[in-house]
C-alpha cells in the first residue's frame, strides 16, 4: 500500500517525514511513560475514587476543570530528600488521548506499509 500516491516522494521529503514521525511518536510514548505512576496505582488498587468534578484555579492562569483521578505517589525533591507521599490528581481528557493513540497507530501502519 503506497499512501503517497502513484510515485514515492524524493528523498528530502521522505527524511523530513520519517523525522516528524519520529519526532510524534517519541513525544506520544514520553507521554505515556511518564504517566505510569497512574496506570499502576489504578492496577494495584492505589487509585483514589474517581471525581466527576474536580478543579483548580490559580488567578486565572492555570486553571483546570473536568474529570479527574486522584491517586498517591511517593516524591521527594533536593529540598525535601525525605520521600513524603503526596496525592497527585490526573485529569481525563480521553478525547485527547484517543485522538492521539489514533494518530500514533496510523502513523506506525503507515511506516510500516511504506518502508523500503
Amino acid at each position: 500500500m503506497n499512501v503517497f500516491g502513484p510515485e514515492m516522494p524524493s528523498e528530502e521529503v521522505w527524511n523530513t517525514s520519517l523525522r516528524l514521525h519520529e519526532q510524534f511518536l517519541r513525544q506520544f510514548a514520553r507521554r505515556y511513560l511518564e504517566s505510569g505512576g497512574l496506570y499502576n496505582a489504578a492496577k494495584h488498587g492505589l487509585a483514589l475514587t474517581p471525581q466527576e468534578e474536580a478543579g483548580v484555579a490559580f488567578a486565572g492562569i492555570l486553571d483546570q476543570h473536568g474529570p479527574a483521578i486522584h491517586n498517591l505517589t511517593v516524591r521527594h525533591t533536593p529540598s525535601q530528600p525525605i520521600p513524603r507521599w503526596t496525592e497527585v490528581i490526573h485529569w481525563v481528557e480521553s478525547d485527547k488521548l484517543m485522538a492521539l493513540t489514533s494518530c500514533a497507530i496510523t502513523q506506525i501502519r503507515m511506516l510500516v506499509a511504506n518502508r523500503t
